[in-house]
């Protein structure tokens, strides 16, 4: 699976490709260049430039850790729709999508095209949109209300604006939920909170730029405006401000609740360090090897499912500490060269539920001792202490487990060579279903592809640095 996306994804990307390529021609048709000023076009790559590598960090509310970010490209993406038509919103995606792809690491080029295409698609239905704009207001008279006649006209075609910069929101999540959950073989309910969180959140941001683009075409067409034109710009731009402070709100509640969590955390990190550090003077250098890259391949997964920082920070002390029960085994059969007896197999097991017992005076989040307790469960439950079965296991635990069977398979022991990391990816594909979640593997396959260092040796990765994330 090394290196290659599901069928049904790749079909997905290749289709929406195709779509948003035959949107693009359509476009070009229909809104030739050679119609549009000349003096425009280095102004709107200007813009589509300077607004892609703006972003705003979103908030879903109050009580909750899960952040957004997006960028602000598509105001300038439906203003040039709005004053000078599709082709030009075109120019200035490419210059927000090429600004933005500037700015980052270099994605995948499949990824590169299912972003652009996605992006033609939606504007090519936006335009759809724009005609029927064209269609209540003529375009030389957009909003110049001189009647209350036109004032309804006005209205309406101000409403048809809100409801593309919301259809922009809409089908900009669902194509990319699509190629998500396809490419990450997650069930409905994990797409569909996707999708619901990817448009919830920049709902009141969207709307408030919808209100700023309707104030802006009005201006570009009307500048002396008379009394009835008032009519339809007070009433678009009264929701602003309202959105703008409860945006506002969402941010400081957020931030409260974030440094409340956060000093928390850190009091329990301070305990936490000093256990682990008890923990690694009574073992050798290669527990505290393993924990780094344990602690480095456990985040990676929890950001490729999409965990809250809450969450990975919650990781980061499961994974410090999954193994931390190995302090009450004895050397001598910790560190055995040789193959262990059953009995001594059996006390090497007890280690996961031992260190789950030692860090239960901590009070550490539930979630930190599930992972300590439950790494070594298997999916199919044949795995210790408790045999737990399936979705019993606990998300974290899972996560923990693949990265600490991928680390012990790919490190030198006592009684074995280290594996390559081909050769390990094939045997830990073949336990996807028995001993590990299909999921979290996934996620384990893509941050591989991601980032090379993770396939490092226990040299080449940096150690933890013991504090948490900011």
């Amino acid at each position: 699976m090394k290196g290659r996306l599901p069928k049904r994804a790749t079909a997905y990307i290749a289709t929406t490709v195709l779509l948003g390529s035959a949107g693009v021609v359509d476009i070009l048709l229909r809104y030739p260049l050679s119609k549009i000023s000349p003096i425009i076009f280095p102004i709107v790559c200007l813009m589509g430039a300077f607004a892609g590598r703006q972003k705003v960090t979103l908030a879903s509310g109050k009580n909750t850790n899960n952040s957004a970010r997006i960028s602000l490209g598509f105001i300038t993406d439906l203003i040039t729709l709005l004053l000078f038509g599709p082709s030009v919103a075109l120019i200035s995606f490419l210059s927000s999508m090429f600004s933005t792809l500037t700015a980052r690491q270099k994605s995948p080029l499949y990824q590169t095209a299912f972003n652009i295409s996605s992006m033609s698609l939606t504007i090519w239905i936006l335009s759809r949109g724009l005609l029927l704009i064209e269609t209540l207001t003529p375009h030389n008279q957009l909003f110049v209300a001189k009647t209350p006649e036109a004032v309804i006209a006005a209205l309406l075609s101000t409403t048809v604006i809100l409801l593309m910069v919301v259809m922009h929101l809409f089908l900009n999540a669902a194509l990319v939920t699509g190629a998500v959950s396809l490419s990450m073989g997650w069930t409905r309910k994990k797409s569909a909170d996707f999708f619901y969180n990817n448009t919830l959140w920049p709902a009141p941001t969207y709307l408030a730029a919808g209100c700023f683009m309707v104030m802006v075409v009005w201006l570009a067409h009307n500048i002396s405006a008379g009394f009835y034109n008032a009519i339809p710009l007070g009433l678009v731009m009264l929701p602003q401000p309202l959105l703008y402070f409860y945006n506002l709100r969402l941010h400081r509640e957020r931030d409260e609740e974030k440094e409340k969590r956060f000093d928390e955390l850190e009091s329990l990190y301070s305990s936490m360090v000093q256990a682990m550090g008890r923990a690694i003077e009574a073992k050798d250098r290669y527990t505290q090897e393993h924990i780094s890259r344990v602690v480095a391949m456990s985040l990676a997964i929890g950001k490729r499912l999409l965990l809250s920082e809450e969450k990975l920070r919650t990781l980061e002390v499961g994974a410090a500490l999954h193994d931390i029960g190995k302090i009450a085994i004895p050397d001598t059969v910790l560190n055995k060269p040789g193959k262990l007896t059953t009995e001594e197999f059996e006390l090497i097991k007890e280690h996961a539920a031992l260190g789950s017992e030692i860090l239960q005076p901590v009070p550490f989040p539930p979630e930190v001792l599930e992972a300590v307790r439950h790494h070594h469960e298997k999916w199919d439950g044949t795995g210790y202490p408790d045999r737990l079965i399936g979705e019993q296991i606990p998300l974290l635990a899972r996560i923990v487990a693949v990265a600490d069977v991928y680390d012990a398979l790919t490190s030198d022991r006592p009684y074995r060579a280290a594996w390559s990391h081909e050769k390990t990816m094939i045997f830990m594909s073949s336990q996807v279903g028995v001993h590990f979640n299909a999921e979290v593997f996934a996620a384990f396959e893509h941050a591989m592809e991601a980032d090379p260092q993770l396939c490092s040796t226990a040299e080449d990765i940096e150690a933890p640095s013991l504090r948490l994330a900011a």
